[in-house]
């Protein structure tokens, strides 16, 4: 008896030597423990807001290399020139648009510009609340939040459709929709530190939370020291469940994480279900729209990826999204569709080698300019002429 009450007073000064370490090394180390923070409370509150009902919105660090001055409010949308003029277009989609705002990894100063112009000999305002990923699902709540939160109602909606949308929506969105009285109210975050790919904040918002809290410096390094202690725990007991499960009930089914390589496969091997399930949604989507009396016009535009022409000179890609957008603008006259599939077929002198970036996906700066921009602003023109 003796010698356990010892081995426990060993056991309990180790611990508190060993704290005593961790604690010492995190004060002197404070700043870099929370690099991964949000840069002010303000972005913090309104990213954690939106996040909660409609899954994620900008990344912070996006909003450096905006070509124009930002606040936190540019992590929800962005005014790409006046505010103040007759016509009110709202761009809707993902980095196809996102971008527009910034270089985020492709230099676009020259499509920014030509909104900017086109707004100023047009009486027109243009919205940007292109983000990353954002599909359908994420488009209709984005609507109510632009509308009740910040008083933005628009003519014309501007759609874009990415290819990869389909992926997002089955494997990034379907668990996680929320109904009330039959509409969808929000679209949840990933909740789990170890979540099932990209935008999942749950690590950055903790530390943010704990960095920005009203408290002492040693007690937000008491809070740093059980935060990282309870998520270590968290994970290892995850991992023996998952493991448990396997020896005593074989194989278990597991969500697959939602990175490339993942999402990609509806365009390379479509399944019926996925693809009737993505066309309900987009239908439900064209749906809000139209419930929306303030929009007069909804322009769809979708546009293909490299690999549906050629990869190494053999097609891979067997789904393309302009065929479905078809089939919903053929039911919904009043829904126009900017196919740009068509539009590159017909176009004898388009350089399908040469005109995407290096991921295959997103064209260069001068075709996002010269081919895909213009081309929509020459419909929109149509439209408010």
């Amino acid at each position: 008896m003796k010698n356990l009450y010892i081995n426990f007073i060993i056991v309990l000064i180790t611990s508190l030597i060993f704290y005593l370490i961790l604690f010492t090394y995190t004060y002197f180390d404070f700043t870099n423990q929370f690099k991964e923070r949000f840069d002010d409370q303000k972005s913090l509150n309104i990213h954690q807001k939106y996040s909660k009902i409609v899954h994620h919105i900008r990344e912070e660090a996006h909003l450096e290399n905006f070509f124009k001055e930002t606040t936190p409010q540019d992590l929800v949308f962005t005014y790409l020139n006046e505010s103040n003029k007759k016509i009110k277009v709202l761009l809707q989609g993902d980095s196809w648009f996102e971008q527009i705002n910034g270089k985020g990894g492709v230099e676009n100063y020259y499509s920014f510009k030509l909104f900017q112009d086109f707004g100023k000999n047009h009486n027109t305002s243009f919205i940007n609340a292109g983000t990353s990923s954002y599909s359908p699902s994420l488009m209709n709540i984005q609507l109510d939040i632009l509308e009740k939160d910040f008083n933005i109602y628009p003519e014309i909606v501007i759609a874009f459709i990415d290819q990869i949308n389909i992926g997002d929506e089955v494997c990034r969105y379907k668990n996680n929709r929320i109904y009330k009285n039959k509409k969808l109210i929000r679209v949840d975050p990933e909740k789990e530190f170890n979540g099932l790919g990209w935008y999942n904040y749950s690590k950055v918002y903790e530390l943010s939370n704990i960095y920005y809290s009203d408290v002492s410096k040693f007690y937000k390094i008491f809070k740093l020291i059980n935060f990282k202690f309870y998520s270590k725990l968290r994970s290892l007991k995850n991992k023996i469940h998952n493991k448990s499960l396997n020896l005593t009930h074989g194989k278990i089914e597991q969500r697959k994480k939602c990175y490339w390589a993942e999402i990609e496969k509806n365009l390379i091997n479509p399944k019926k279900e996925d693809v009737d399930y993505f066309t309900n949604i987009l239908e439900e989507y064209v749906e809000k729209i139209k419930e929306k009396k303030h929009i007069q016009k909804l322009i769809l535009v979708t546009f293909p990826y490299k690999a549906h022409f050629y990869t190494k000179e053999k097609k891979i890609y067997d789904l393309n999204m302009s065929d479905l957008v078809s089939d919903i603008t053929d039911e919904h006259v009043a829904v126009e569709h900017v196919n740009f599939s068509k539009i590159l077929i017909n176009n004898k002198k388009f350089d399908f080698e040469n005109v995407w970036s290096s991921d295959g996906i997103h064209l260069n700066s001068y075709n996002h300019t010269n081919v895909f921009i213009q081309n929509i602003l020459k419909e929109l023109k149509i439209h408010i002429e």
